[in-house]
Parts: structure tokens; C-alpha cells; sequence
């Protein structure tokens, strides 16, 4: 849960932090991590197949491009890369945040706050909840 500096004066490293009856909201902003669609762990570095969902070449005929990128630019015209080329690198583990989720219910015996939409991240993981951002999103109703 995400608390204002005024609260956070007041707990101490180690102490448990508790929703209370004034966590109670119409509307919540939930931040996680997205990770990989492929699977449940967010990858470090990834080829441009699995990151880009690229074809991949040949895999008979005597070809030797089979996983390869692949062509990246002209040569004479314009003699460099253009910027946002899909090449190999980090993927997934990015951060998300899940804006004007509807509160449901606070649990306070629990400790649960229970939001109706997608949180991000796989099950398990830790995520943080707050206000929504920005005032124009919470005239949207589902």
C-alpha cells in the first residue's frame, strides 16, 4: 500500500503495515510488474524472435539464418539505422500501473483490499495501491 509522507514519518523500519477504515475509496491505482507473455518470469535479455515475435528464417535448404534479425537498414540510402529498430535486448519486468481500478471491499480483519480489474504481475508478486492520478478518470463508470 502506498501511504503519504505524513504516515510514513510515523512507522519504523520492520513495523507491519495495516489498511485501516480511512484506506476505504471508490477508486485505486494498482503498480506491479509486467513480466514476459511467454511465460509466468520476466526475461533478462531476449532475441528478436521471442521479444519481436520475428518469423525467423529457413530452417532447411542449407540456410544459416534461421534466428538472425535479419536485414536492419538500407546501405547506401540512409547509410545508418533508423531509430526504434526491433532488435534483441531486455524484455519484460517492466513497471505497469492499473489506473482507476474500482474498490470493492477493504478487509481490514485481513488485511485484503479487493479491486475489480487486471492487476499486473503474476500471482504472488508484491504490488503497491493508491489514489488514482489524475481527477478526470474517476467520472468513468463501469
Amino acid at each position: 500500500m502506498r501511504f503519504q509522507n505524513a504516515t510514513r514519518s510515523h512507522a519504523a523500519f520492520g513495523d507491519a503495515l495495516r489498511l485501516d477504515d480511512s484506506a476505504e475509496a471508490q477508486r485505486a491505482s494498482v503498480v506491479g510488474q509486467r513480466v514476459s507473455p511467454a511465460s509466468a518470469r520476466a526475461r533478462v535479455f531476449a532475441g528478436a524472435v521471442k521479444r519481436w515475435h520475428f518469423r525467423g528464417g529457413d530452417a532447411t535448404h542449407g540456410s544459416m539464418h534461421h534466428r538472425a534479425p535479419g536485414g536492419i537498414g538500407g546501405s547506401s540510402f540512409p547509410s545508418r539505422v533508423w531509430p526504434g529498430q526491433h532488435f534483441s535486448g531486455a524484455h519484460g519486468n517492466s513497471r505497469v500501473t492499473a489506473k482507476n481500478l474500482r474498490v470493492v471491499k477493504v478487509d481490514t480483519d485481513e488485511n485484503l483490499l479487493l479491486v475489480y480489474g487486471s492487476v499486473p504481475g503474476p500471482v504472488g508478486t508484491y504490488i503497491s495501491s493508491g489514489r488514482p492520478e489524475s481527477r478526470s478518470n474517476e467520472v468513468i463508470m463501469l
